[in-house]
């Protein structure tokens, strides 16, 4: 699945699946952003991101289930 970032034409009822490619996408750039080896706080991500702390936690720790990371916490 791509995740290509803009507008597009959507049958109805697919609403749900573009969220879940949101959700996915939000995910995918927290795990980039870690990736590069720094320590990151939470408000550094939030602040980057544009979403609140809470939101950033929610999405290390699930990122971090599915994808089976091991994300260290200090």
């Amino acid at each position: 699945m791509s995740l290509i970032s803009g507008w597009r034409a959507v049958p109805p009822g697919s609403a749900a699946r573009l969220e879940g490619a949101a959700w996915v996408d939000r995910h995918l750039q927290i795990v980039r952003l870690l990736a590069d080896g720094e320590l990151w706080s939470g408000e550094d991500i939030a602040a980057r991101l544009c979403i609140s702390r809470a939101a950033v936690w929610k999405a290390v720790r699930k990122a971090s289930e599915i994808l089976q990371l091991e994300i260290d916490a200090v």
